[in-house]
């Protein structure tokens, strides 16, 4: 039986963070008061983009808190792949608890498909 969903992701997992983390060669480490451009501080596990100017910081209640000055101090496309990975790492480990294998295979337009099965 086949299943598509879409996920809207919340980053709840800090396992997961750092494995989509390390799994993207993304530098990632815990934050006391970061502070922003702005002067906004956050605390929590700070993700490091390729040519962000600030890290994606995951507060505890699951909430990233960035700026990338609408992408001119970052490329969205950075934090959607981050994204993207980060829900196929939940989803394996979700799946894994419950005893299902986990196979995924990388599609030519860049999504992922993931399968799972007893």
């Amino acid at each position: 039986m086949s299943h598509i969903a879409k996920i809207d992701i919340q980053f709840k997992d800090a396992t997961c963070i750092i494995t989509a983390a390390k799994r993207l060669n993304y530098k990632c480490e815990k934050v006391t008061g970061f502070k922003f451009y702005d002067g906004t501080s956050a605390t929590g596990t700070a993700v490091y983009l390729p040519n962000w100017k600030y890290p994606v910081v995951i507060r505890e209640d699951g909430e990233a808190v960035f700026d990338n000055y609408n992408g001119n101090w970052g490329k969205q496309e950075y934090l959607d792949e981050f994204k993207q990975i980060y829900g196929v790492e939940t989803a394996k480990k979700q799946a894994r608890i419950k005893g299902y294998s986990c196979r995924e295979v990388q599609l030519e337009d860049g999504r992922i498909k993931l399968f799972v099965s007893m």
